[in-house]
């Protein structure tokens, strides 16, 4: 599964771009605060470029639990929130998940862990 989000099993975090407003634009998703949540969750992102974007949140097994953006989008910051609800509205379970942020033929992810 890691494999898949493109993330090694040691040193998440050190993979994590963090996205600052001082700084060039850049690509990446990032938790704003910490990355352990209980209810909601905000991720800022950067884009280069504009194009069609896309943000989803998957669990440990690699199912997506809920599309948070899908669309074209400008480049530079934006917010997300999350309000840590599947598809369906229901209040998703305790554990790992990953947030992947998709745009042309990048993609990057966040690891998040729900504490409920």
């Amino acid at each position: 599964i890691m494999h898949f989000f493109g993330i090694e099993a040691q040193g998440v975090a050190e993979r994590s771009k963090l996205l600052t407003y001082h700084q060039k634009v850049s690509f990446g998703i990032k938790s704003r605060g910490s990355n352990i949540v209980r209810g909601a969750a905000e991720f800022s992102y950067g884009l280069e470029r504009s194009g069609r974007v896309d943000i989803s949140v998957y669990d440990a097994s690699g199912r997506m639990v809920k599309r948070l953006v899908r669309g074209v989008e400008k480049s530079g910051y934006h917010r997300v929130s999350w309000n840590g609800r599947d598809e369906m509205g229901r209040a998703v379970r305790r554990g790992v998940y990953f947030v992947r942020l998709s745009s042309g033929s990048k993609s990057m992810t966040s690891k998040l862990l729900m504490m409920r």
